[in-house]
Parts: C-alpha cells; sequence; structure tokens
C-alpha cells in the first residue's frame, strides 16, 4: 500500500511538473506573483501565476494540452488580476494561446498606471499574445481611468487601449465619460 501512495504521488509531481514546464511562462505556486500599484506598463511577456483549490490537465494531442482551475482561482502577471470561479488554460504546441475565466462575475484588474481597469462579465477570455480581453455574459462592464464601457460583447486591448462593444437588442453599448480624468 505504501509502494502504491509513493507512485501516486511520483505521477501526480510529474503530471503537474510537465504541465508546469510545458506552458512556459505559467509560474509554481511558490513563486508568487503578485499586482504592484504603479507597475510597469502591461507585458504579454511577464510571468503569471495562478493559485486555485483543484487542477486538472489534459493532453489534446498534436502539442495542445489544457489545464482547468477551479475554486478561488486568482491569475496574477505583473499588474494585471483575474479572479474567477474556474480557468481554463489553451495551450497548443506547448505554449499558452488563452485564458479562459468564467464566474458570477469573472473579474480583472489591472493597476498599471496609465492603464488602469476594472472589468466585470461571467466569461472573459485573456488573449496572452494580443492582449485581448473578451468579455461576455452576465452584464459585461470595464471602467477605465474613470470612464465606464457596458455592452452585451466588450473587447479591450491591454497593449494599445483599444476597445469595441456591442449592444443588444434594445440596449445600445454605453460609453460614460468622467470629464475630470480627461
Amino acid at each position: 500500500m505504501l509502494k502504491q501512495v509513493f507512485l501516486f504521488k511520483r505521477i501526480i509531481i510529474g503530471l503537474l511538473s510537465a504541465l508546469l514546464l510545458s506552458a512556459g511562462s505559467v509560474m509554481a505556486a511558490d513563486k508568487e506573483v503578485e499586482p504592484v500599484a504603479n507597475a510597469l506598463a502591461f507585458s504579454s511577456t511577464a510571468p503569471i501565476a495562478i493559485k486555485a483549490e483543484n487542477l486538472k490537465m489534459s493532453n489534446k494531442g498534436e502539442g495542445g494540452q489544457n489545464a482547468v482551475y477551479t475554486g478561488n482561482v486568482i491569475v496574477t502577471q505583473a499588474a494585471l488580476t483575474i479572479k474567477a470561479d474556474k480557468l481554463t488554460i489553451i495551450s497548443k504546441k506547448s505554449k499558452i494561446q488563452s485564458l479562459e475565466a468564467q464566474g458570477k462575475p469573472v473579474r480583472v484588474v489591472n493597476l498599471d498606471k496609465d492603464n488602469s481597469i476594472d472589468a466585470q462579465a461571467e466569461m472573459i477570455v485573456y488573449e496572452i499574445k494580443s492582449g485581448w480581453l473578451n468579455l461576455s455574459g452576465g452584464k459585461p462592464e470595464i471602467n477605465h481611468n474613470g470612464n465606464k464601457i457596458s455592452g452585451k460583447n466588450i473587447r479591450y486591448n491591454l497593449q494599445n487601449k483599444d476597445v469595441e462593444a456591442e449592444g443588444s437588442e434594445g440596449k445600445p453599448a454605453l460609453l460614460v465619460i468622467d470629464p475630470t480624468t480627461q
């Protein structure tokens, strides 16, 4: 029985090590990255740290791997923090493509002094390389440096601050500008 427990632990450690090594930019839980107010500008190449109650990993073949984190998920990357109930990492050829966060709501906070945002929706997809946040479900909303954007679907680019918002039937996309922040 003791041998089986030891073997099981070795298998789990091996699987987790493979996931962390293949993901490349994901840091181990003991090397936590905390967001810092007035941190450097957004960087899609900054290390990503993920904390959660549970993790499930699968290999999809052809170099694709997915990892699903559940329960009080917290993701940090430099000044960016994502809080969700569930997070799915989509990888291709051992490179992370996107993070798909789900929750009631998912919350994204970026404390970058030049690009402060507070966003929420039931689903937020973070496209790592391009810096796009795609918000949908519930009541998607972004507060950006005092201005508020809402709509059925919102896309926001963390790198260049571009925004796209789509209204729904009978409810247009809305931008509320705070003139004191301009």
